[in-house]
């Protein structure tokens, strides 16, 4: 029986090997090389760091736009779970803003040249945020985030109860252009599972 590939799958395939097909046999064996010991380098330390975010969680948001003062509210659910080997954090998320359903996509891992937590949100507006975070101190309840769109960059501080039942997040949004605070933010979730 053949097996059949759809055609994303297909271009994701070819996307990862092309710069591989250019290289020499000698170049490709040592990209290789590079990515098995970027593999290794994953430190199991730092990956079970975020099993205190793994469960389900309900949970609320509120923006406050310092220009006008109108106020974006979210509130929904999501799962986090580990996949691909325990390398990958994946967290689905159901909620609405100011009552318009959507959805979105997170995906977080550790990148052992950075130092830091890397982060891929995929929203079903179309939207991708990609950031950044960090545990600032031995303090493993709480965790820093620098997150960057094509307007805006946000930053903010999530503080996990002791007991991992809670998360509670402040954060501002920054315009890329100017550097100017455009809207500040709290969001709360609990543990539901």
């Amino acid at each position: 029986m053949p097996v059949r590939v759809s055609l994303a799958s297909a271009a994701l395939l070819l996307a990862a090997l092309m710069p591989l097909a250019a290289c020499s046999p000698e170049r490709r064996a040592m990209r290789l090389n590079e990515v098995e010991m970027a593999r290794s380098e994953v430190s199991e330390l730092e990956l079970d760091r975020l099993n205190s975010f793994v469960g389900s969680w309900q949970g609320y948001a509120e923006q406050r736009d310092v220009e006008t003062d109108r106020v974006t509210r979210f509130e929904g659910s999501s799962t986090v779970n580990w996949e691909l080997g325990r390398r990958f954090l994946l967290e689905r998320s159901e909620f609405t803003r100011n009552g318009s359903p959507e959805t979105s996509l997170s995906i977080t891992t550790w990148d052992p040249k950075a130092r830091a937590y890397r982060i891929w949100k995929f929203e079903s507006t179309g939207a991708v945020l990609e950031g950044e975070s960090w545990f600032p101190t031995d303090n493993p309840l709480v965790w820093r985030t620098h997150r960057i769109t094509r307007e805006a960059i946000t930053e903010g501080t999530l503080t996990l109860a002791a007991d991992s039942s809670q998360m509670d997040t402040v954060y501002e949004v920054r315009s890329r252009s100017s550097g100017d605070i455009i809207a500040r933010g709290v969001a709360s979730a609990r543990r539901v599972q």
